[in-house]
């Protein structure tokens, strides 16, 4: 702007007022205590075949350095980061600092191949427990977060999710493929009998069947197989902390491929657009049913290893083998009936099937257990027992209505609308669905619906009068002064629909009842994930072009 003296103004810088915690879900808070602590924890735990994880400088560094990425977000919450930061430029420093964790994995792992590749005795596991708790922690740090999230950043953190859930998958094939190699290069199985080399070959099938079946289905945009997924990782992480301290994962056990796993439970939680607009219920339904057939897959995976032990001689006494095949073939009829009862119009035997499943489930942990160490209870029975059946449950209770599906492991209320939690779990209501416009001439309504407007029924035209009688012309009066034009009766401005600071309940209001505003509350950064996908619902032109600004 051109000055009296000549030359320009310089607008003064404005103060830089931090983002604030406004609009943080509790989930993200979760996130990043879970994430820390599985980091912690991990330190405590082997590293690889005989070492701990804290006689390894590098992994108690790498480890420190992924805790700390967990601090990026409230730095930048209270404004210590330059104005050119962005939640987007969080996210991505926030994994970029866990990528070393990923790489001291990746070491740990060929490590572990080319151990059991090459030696002749001795087989050990280079991959211990501490990769498997960490390697969760690590990469919960570096997913994004729901506050770091909108409609456009969701989108396109499901589309680069679903290949690397097809990497993931192939990682985990190739590993178990490996393991089915080993027995043949490997003179140390030979010492182990041929019970022992059967038990490795099923346990190589039976998994790679396992992560390949849930994490291929989610890479296809299968994603009623995420629960599952985050169930099988959680399962196996809970189960190393609480059961399986010093054991550890290797190509000569058939169980390398297990590594894959918390790092797809952890991605599978990422608050990303996975499914809009699908209908929760038959959501769930499919869940249940995804759950029900890993049972079956479990339960045949325990009946194949208990017909080999039996049919090979093995050490294990006649009768435990027989228990757990009776055990397990059980098990496997109950979650077929299960399944097919979810089309049925009672979910009665389903939720008898998933008792049965429990029990079962927990007689099998029994029976291990007092086999005077000739078993033990495997993670498998862990996940058969407690993980998939609360899966199942979890799906069969979501209400029978139509949300989006962005964050699947929120509730949400019966009916959004103003001042109602919201299915992203901001806590906040998304605004009302804009009134219905007035029914078209055939009496539907723009939505395809009857309309329901109380229109008054058509009256007989009233008959003819005479013409009334000439009267005298009026005399002429004053213009009317015009009136400035009055505030808008919602009262909301500008200011405050842009303002960062405004309270969330008011911008939701501001949506509902000032729709000249909502352009401005689509490039407001406080506007939280629900309003602004109610708003692109909208699909009004200015609401777009401004939510294309905002993504850019």
């Amino acid at each position: 702007m051109p000055s009296p003296q000549g030359g320009y103004y310089v607008p003064a810088p404005q103060p830089r007022t931090a983002p604030g915690f406004s609009g943080v879900p509790v989930r993200d808070y979760v996130t990043d205590v879970v994430a820390a602590l599985l980091l912690l924890l991990s330190l405590g735990l082997t590293w690889d075949a005989s070492t701990q994880a804290t006689a390894h400088v590098a992994v108690v560094l790498i480890t420190v350095l992924s805790v700390l990425s967990l601090a990026v977000h409230y730095l930048y919450r209270v404004g210590v980061f330059p104005p050119g930061w962005s939640t987007s430029t969080v996210t991505l420093v926030r994994a970029l600092v866990n990528v070393p964790y990923f790489v001291l994995v990746g070491v740990a792992v060929v490590l572990d191949i080319v151990s059991t590749l090459s030696r002749s005795t001795s087989i050990t596991p280079a991959v211990g427990t501490a990769v498997v708790v960490g390697l969760a922690g690590a990469t919960l740090a570096a997913v994004p977060r729901a506050a770091e999230t909108d409609p456009a950043r969701a989108t396109a953190t499901a589309h680069r999710l679903r290949p690397v859930f097809l990497g993931l998958a192939i990682a985990a094939g190739v590993f178990q493929l490996l393991g089915l190699i080993a027995p043949a290069v490997n003179s140390g199985y030979h010492a182990l009998g041929g019970a022992w080399t059967a038990f490795v070959v099923i346990a190589a099938l039976a998994f790679a069947a396992l992560a390949a079946w849930a994490l291929v289905a989610v890479a296809r945009a299968d994603d009623a197989w995420r629960p599952v997924v985050v169930v099988t990782g959680a399962t196996l992480v809970l189960w190393t902390l609480v059961a399986g301290r010093e054991a550890g994962l290797s190509t000569s056990g058939a169980s390398l491929g297990l590594v894959v796993l918390p790092a797809a439970a952890a991605l599978a939680t990422a608050p990303a657009a996975w499914r809009i607009g699908a209908d929760r219920r038959g959501y769930g339904l499919a869940a249940a049913g995804d759950a029900l057939r890993y049972v079956v897959l479990l339960a045949v995976f325990g009946v194949a290893s208990a017909i080999t032990l039996l049919t090979t001689g093995g050490y294990v006494a006649t009768g435990t083998l027989v228990t757990l095949l009776v055990l397990d073939l059980v098990t496997g009829v109950a979650a077929i009936v299960g399944r097919a009862s979810l089309s049925g119009p009672t979910r009665t035997p389903t939720f008898v099937a998933l008792g049965l499943v429990v029990v079962l489930g927990i007689v099998v942990l029994a029976v291990r257990g007092s086999s005077g160490g000739q078993l033990t209870g495997t993670w498998y029975d862990a996940l058969l027992a407690f993980g998939l059946p609360a899966a199942a449950l979890w799906a069969l209770m979501m209400p029978a209505q139509n949300r989006t599906l962005s964050d699947v492991f929120q509730q949400t209320s019966a009916t959004p609308g103003v001042g109602q939690p919201f299915a992203t779990g901001q806590g906040y209501g998304a605004p009302a669905a804009p009134y219905p416009a007035a029914p078209t001439p055939d009496g539907m309504s723009p939505y395809g619906t009857a309309a329901t407007s109380s229109a008054p029924a058509p009256v007989a035209a009233p008959a003819p009068v005479a013409a009334p009688a000439p009267v005298a012309a009026p005399a002429p009066v004053a213009a009317p002064v015009p009136t400035p034009p009055s505030a808008p009766a919602h009262g909301f401005t500008p200011q405050q629909a842009a303002d960062p600071r405004t309270e969330l309940t008011l911008l939701t209001r501001i949506a509902a009842e000032a729709p000249e505003l909502r352009p401005a509350l689509a490039v407001n950064p406080a506007t939280y994930p629900a309003l602004l996908q109610w708003l692109a619902d909208l699909h009004d032109p200015a609401v777009d072009a401004a939510l294309a600004q905002r993504a850019r």
